[in-house]
C-alpha cells in the first residue's frame, strides 16, 4: 500500500516496520496523503536530514500534516541547529510536536 516510499529511497524494511506498527485505517491515511508525505520527504533530504526512515516509523504524525504545515512546524526554529539535534537524536521532535 504505501510502496511509493521506495521511490524516495525508504528502505524495505521501514515501510515493513510501518505496516507492522500503524493499523490499515492510519497506513491508508498515510497513503491517500502521498502527494505531501513525497514533499516532505524531498524537503529533509535536501536539508541533509539522515534519519527519515527512524521519523518515519516512530514520527508519522508529522507526513500526516501538509507540506506548508510541516514547514510551518520547521520554521520555527534555526534550521541548521534544527538539523543537527535531529541527526543526532531524532527524538528531539517530541519538543518540536507539543
Amino acid at each position: 500500500m504505501i510502496d511509493f516510499l521506495l521511490d524516495y529511497n525508504i528502505s524495505e524494511d521501514t515501510i515493513k516496520a510501518l505496516e507492522k506498527k500503524y493499523n490499515k485505517e492510519l497506513l491508508y491515511i498515510f497513503n491517500c496523503n502521498e502527494y505531501e508525505i513525497k514533499k516532505i520527504i524531498i524537503y529533509l533530504k535536501s536539508l541533509n536530514i539522515n534519519c527519515i526512515d527512524n521519523i518515519l516509523i516512530d514520527y508519522i504524525e508529522i507526513f500526516l500534516k501538509t507540506y506548508n504545515e510541516f514547514i510551518n512546524l520547521f520554521n520555527k526554529y534555526d534550521i541548521n541547529k534544527l538539523v543537527e539535534l535531529i541527526n543526532k537524536d531524532y527524538h528531539v521532535l517530541d519538543e518540536i510536536l507539543k
